[in-house]
């Protein structure tokens, strides 16, 4: 190419320097008409300088004529290589270069096909440079070692690949490469230590055949691309290694200030993916409590699958587990094959080049990174293997320091939560609440995704779904399970924990749970609730949520929960059950005061009895019942019950049980019958309780001395010592409670059932109580009834002596009367005396008598009042009249005020007369001479008796007398009470005026009360209702 040029400069010059001489010369010639002039040396020379000076356009216009005309295709490569060079002046990047070099081969030589094949580094293979578009020309690819390097070593650059004698030196192997190319040409890329490279190009487009200068200017191009090709790989291999650097650099920064363990993985993800292209990646580490392998990492066909991530890898599948064990790489072309070599399962099928390396911490191998690419040409280098274990190294002390520090910080969390939760178990008591938080505890402690609480049935042994936690947790609550069933009656039986990971493959897996609720089970920690040795539950946890496997770790942490949660389980089940006493305690107390109200409510025999029996049969829940009193026979040695009350067996018994006298015989025969009851006799001997039940129709009763609590059991040996004592026809369980007081049987309550064991311990321990209720009430009756009799004889006696005393009393008064008038003659003033003293004794023993026989009637209930609506004022002048005699005697002054417009009150006319009469006798006895007394009345609101009228009339009896001393107040009402003052006390009193006054207002329906102190009189207040309030009441 440069002889073609030098070629052409020197036809110009000479075409210039003959034109311009023969002209300068011929001019000269004939203007000097000498033609030996034009053979002048000076004048050529002069002519050669001027034409160079001063002719230059002309040479140059001269110049692209004779290369258009001669030159014109190697003119226009000449420019093109000009041009060339100056761009590849400005181009530094190799893909730039090839650019460039693409494009001038195709503008200059116009072929069909380009492919421009470079060595690579790290693949060590020559490659086709990617296009315009941006991908390789072709995927064929030619080894590191090619015959072409040999070929180019001969100085050989330029190839016609049709040639025969040329392609017998090329391997059949690359041949073949070649014929696929579609190539006819092929121009060598010298280097200086390897050859770089070649360009193959396919036939012209036009067809026609490259020429000698096409071949040229291809020679040229390669020539001088080859230096700028080499240098830019030079560059891009030392920026790739800079890039490695760099990668080292930020994976070792970024381990050590990055916290996070998963940020830690996607880091070293991230920064190897840079370095070399890979479509599968995997971090696999070894689980430190199993040695299980499972991936931390798992990125597959460029997506991270987090679904693959802490699983246990099956350790017969993939050449993780063979890394670890032999702390050594592998580097592989084919994943597929290398797999079978090594007699292990391919975990894909898509991968091709493969390569990974040990995570080594210090002498220990804790795992494996390892990448895959799915390009069939994808090939990895030493140089990449050992890249990728420099990023292993820098990754596995972090990958320890963080595990380290999460499982710290984590065990930490659950150690709190722990302790959070044992003082929360503590705080709950209600059994149900307990039992869901102990599960929600537990799965929230291990992070899983459901889980279940049994507990064990003390009766079958069954396995109980109490709670559950998780998507289909509703469906299995109250569910059972066989004894020994799967993972959780495993640990019943053998009272430890298990760990079944993976536990569809163990042969203790029992799928009813799963196949009930469509769940998928993957992994079980299952741990025993214990109690002094005693398993009473289990607690079972399923599928981590992060998919990881459990471990001894979580056994552990599971277990210390479960030692609490048993506790707290059981002091809830304590709590529970003294909760249920306390409460069956509290009702049975209530159930007791309110029949003790119920009892206290009545003194009548008859009623307590019957009260004391309804409560036995209605808490006891018996078909039948009766209660009866113990009475000795006439003779002092025998005894009797008799039947008082009775509900609940035939009208046939009824008849006979009630007032029917059973008298059990002493002869201790086993022979019952209705009469004959041995074992009420045994419930009135011995004081305890009796009971006896009934198998077959047959009755065996235990000798009652025998029984620790007097309990009638059946015997064997008393087949057919006894006959049926039961009075209910289909009778099977009988009880006797006996009704004690002060050590001795007063009565009895014998309950019946049909059904056998109605009567269990806390019925038995409630009838003893109540028994011991009824004993007071029934004595309290007794006593009562005895009281009564005593009042009516009291009463009787009463009336008889005021009969016999009044009739000669008044005879006596009537004669008095009769002498002290002179009905006899005159009597002297001695004789008046004596018959005025006879009348006031008199006098006073009649007073005496009738308030004996008002007190005795009062006591005895027996007082009758004849209720009338009267006029008030008629009733006080009617007292008046009765007392002022004596008001006169001391010179005293009553005043009366009462409104005119006063109602009628409701009352006794008479039974009023002597209230007012009583206290108006009062304040005329204990006030002096010259004293004062005042009634008034007026209509008021009835403030003192909510349940009394509405309105009454309010009565004051005032006085001015010697009043009544605090300490003498509260006694004031009470019967036979004399004051010990001098003053009242020199005037004569029964003492039972006012008890008598008091009783008379209330049974009118009225209250009395009075204010007083000591030498200021006294007011008595005393009400009576008003007429028409009363009727409409």
């Amino acid at each position: 190419m440069q002889a073609g040029s030098s070629t052409r400069s020197h036809i110009v010059y000479i075409l210039l320097a003959i034109i311009g001489y023969a002209l300068i010369a011929g001019g000269l010639a004939l203007i000097f008409r000498n033609d030996s002039i034009v053979l002048n040396p000076l004048l050529i020379g002069i002519v050669i300088i001027a034409l160079t000076l001063l002719f230059n356009p002309f040479r140059k216009q001269l110049q692209q004529n004779i290369d258009w005309a001669f030159f014109r295709n190697q003119t226009t490569q000449q420019d093109r290589i000009i041009k060339f060079n100056q761009a590849l002046s400005q181009t530094i990047s190799l893909q730039n270069i090839v650019v460039l070099l693409r494009g001038y081969i195709d503008e200059g030589l116009h072929p069909s096909t380009i492919h421009i094949y470079l060595h690579d580094n790290l693949s060590r293979q020559y490659i086709a440079a990617a296009d315009e578009h941006g991908g390789p020309t072709s995927d064929l690819r030619f080894p590191g070692d090619s015959q072409f390097s040999q070929i180019a070593r001969g100085n050989v650059k330029l190839v016609s690949l049709e040639d025969a004698n040329v392609l017998k030196k090329i391997p059949l192997s690359d041949q073949s490469r070649l014929n696929l190319l579609g190539g006819s040409l092929l121009a060598f890329l010298p280097g200086a230590l390897h050859l770089v490279g070649w360009v193959v190009l396919g036939p012209k487009i036009d067809q026609k055949s490259y020429t000698r200068v096409d071949l040229k200017y291809l020679e040229w191009l390669c020539q001088q691309v080859s230096p700028s090709l080499e240098r830019a790989r030079i560059v891009e291999n030392l920026e790739r290694r800079v890039r490695e650097m760099d990668v080292l650099s930020r994976v070792a920064q970024g381990v050590n200030i990055t916290p996070a363990f998963d940020d830690i993985l996607e880091l070293i993800f991230a920064q190897t993916s840079q370095m070399i292209a890979c479509h599968d990646f995997h971090i696999a580490l070894k689980d430190r409590s199993n040695s299980h392998l499972y991936y931390a990492f798992s990125v597959e066909n460029n997506e991270r699958i987090t679904s693959d991530e802490n699983k246990p890898i099956n350790p017969d599948a993939g050449l993780d587990e063979e890394i670890i064990r032999s702390q050594r790489s592998i580097l592989t072309g084919d994943y597929h094959q290398e797999c079978i070599t090594r007699e292990v399962e391919p975990t894909s099928k898509r991968i091709y080049a493969w390569m990974g390396v040990p995570l080594n911490a210090g002498s220990e191998t804790i795992g494996a990174i390892t990448l895959g690419s799915q390009d069939p040409l994808a090939i990895y280098t030493e140089q990449q293997c050992n890249l990728l274990q420099a990023i292993a190294d820098q990754a596995a002390g972090a990958i320890v320091k963080t595990r380290l520090i999460n499982e710290s910080e984590q065990r930490a969390r659950q150690l709190n939560m722990l302790n959070e939760i044992g003082r929360s178990l503590t705080s709950t008591l209600e059994t149900t609440s307990l039992l869901n938080q102990i599960l929600y505890s537990a799965t929230e402690i291990l992070n899983c995704e459901a889980g279940s609480l049994f507990m064990v049935d003390v009766q079958t042994g069954e396995l109980i779904f109490e709670v559950t936690a998780g998507p289909v947790a509703a469906d299995l609550i109250g569910q059972r399970l066989p004894s020994g069933t799967g993972f959780a009656g495993q640990t019943v039986d053998t009272g430890k924990p298990v760990i079944a990971n993976d536990a569809r493959r163990s042969t203790s897996w029992s799928n009813q749970t799963d196949n009930q609720t469509g769940f998928v089970t993957r992994d079980l920690l299952v741990v025993p609730m214990q109690l002094k040795e005693k398993v009473i539950g289990v607690i079972e946890v399923i599928n981590k949520k992060d998919g990881s496997v459990f471990t001894n770790e979580d056994q552990e942490l599971l277990s210390t929960f479960a030692s609490q949660a048993a506790i707290a389980i059981e002091n809830a089940r304590l709590y529970t059950q003294t909760d249920k006493a306390l409460s069956a305690r509290v009702e049975e107390l209530s159930v007791m005061q309110r029949i003790d109200r119920e009892l206290n409510a009545s003194l009548e025999l008859d009623r307590v009895l019957r009260i004391s029996l309804d409560w036995s049969v209605r808490q006891s829940g018996a078909d039948a019942g009766l209660i009866g009193l113990v009475e000795l026979g006439e003779k002092g040695d025998n005894y009797f019950v008799r039947v008082m009350a009775s509900q609940g067996f035939a009208p046939a018994i009824n008849t006979v049980a009630d007032g029917t006298i059973f008298s059990p015989v002493l002869d201790g025969t086993s022979t019952l019958s209705l009469q004959e009851l041995s074992s009420l006799r045994a419930a009135v001997e011995s004081g305890q309780i009796q009971r006896q039940t009934q198998n077959s129709g047959v009755l065996r009763i235990k000798d009652p001395s025998e029984a620790t609590i007097g309990e009638m059991q059946n015997s064997s040996e008393a087949k057919n010592s006894t006959l049926n004592s039961f009075l209910l026809e289909e009778g099977k369980d009988q009880i006797i409670v006996p009704i004690r007081r002060r050590n001795e049987t007063i009565g009895i309550i014998l309950l019946e059932s049909k059904g056998q064991k109605a009567f269990g311990e806390e019925i038995v321990a409630f009838l003893s109580r109540l028994s011991d209720h009824a004993a007071i009430a029934i004595s309290n009756a007794q006593l009562y009834a005895d009281l009564q009799s005593a009042n009516l004889a009291k009463s009787e006696f009463v009336s008889l002596v005021s009969h016999e005393l009044k009739t000669p009393m008044t005879s006596i008064k009537g004669y008095a009367d009769l002498l002290a008038k002179g009905a006899v003659g005159p009597i002297n003033e001695s004789q008046t005396n004596f018959l005025n003293t006879i009348r006031s004794n008199v006098t006073r023993m009649s007073t005496l008598v009738s308030d004996l026989a008002d007190v005795s009637r009062i006591e005895a209930g027996r007082m009758r009042l004849d209720f009338n609506a009267v006029a008030l004022d008629g009733l006080v002048n009617e007292v008046l009249r009765s007392s002022q005699a004596k008001i006169d005697e001391k010179s005293q002054i009553i005043g009366v005020n009462l409104p005119g417009n006063l109602p009628p009150i409701w009352a006794d006319s008479s039974r009023f007369i002597q209230v007012l009469a009583n206290l108006v006798s009062n304040a005329n006895k204990y006030t002096p001479d010259g004293g004062m007394i005042s009634i008034t009345a007026r209509q008021v609101i009835n403030e003192w008796d909510p349940q009394g009228a509405p309105e009454v009339i309010l009565v004051d009896v005032k006085d001015s007398g010697y009043g009544i001393s605090p300490e003498e107040q509260g006694k004031i009402f009470q019967k036979f009470f004399r004051s010990e003052d001098q003053h009242i006390r020199e005037s004569p009193g029964t003492g039972l005026g006012l008890n008598i006054t008091r009783y008379l207002v209330e049974m009118q329906g009225g209250r009395i009360w009075f204010s007083s102190a000591t030498g200021d009189g006294t007011t008595f207040s005393f009400t009576v209702p008003v007429a028409a309030a009363t009727k409409e009441i």
